[in-house]
């Protein structure tokens, strides 16, 4: 079941530190996962979750909106 989310929504799928499988839709306005508990690594160097596998809901206070996003 994919699971969408705005650019501006603050998880793990539209952060610009989430090294998970996703895809930015048509218009560029939203990022596309398999499914909300798809994983990836946290790659914010010096964070508190850097290199731990990250639910694409998740959420932290470093929060960097994906640059693939508009």
């Amino acid at each position: 079941m994919t699971q969408s989310y705005p650019k501006n929504f603050k998880n793990c799928a539209v952060c610009d530190y989430w090294g998970g499988s996703r895809k930015v839709d048509t218009f560029g306005l939203h990022s596309t996962v398999d499914s909300p508990s798809a994983k990836g690594k946290c790659l914010l160097q010096g964070g508190t979750w850097k290199g731990q596998d990250r639910q694409a809901q998740g959420t932290c206070n470093k929060w960097r909106a994906w640059a693939a996003l508009k």
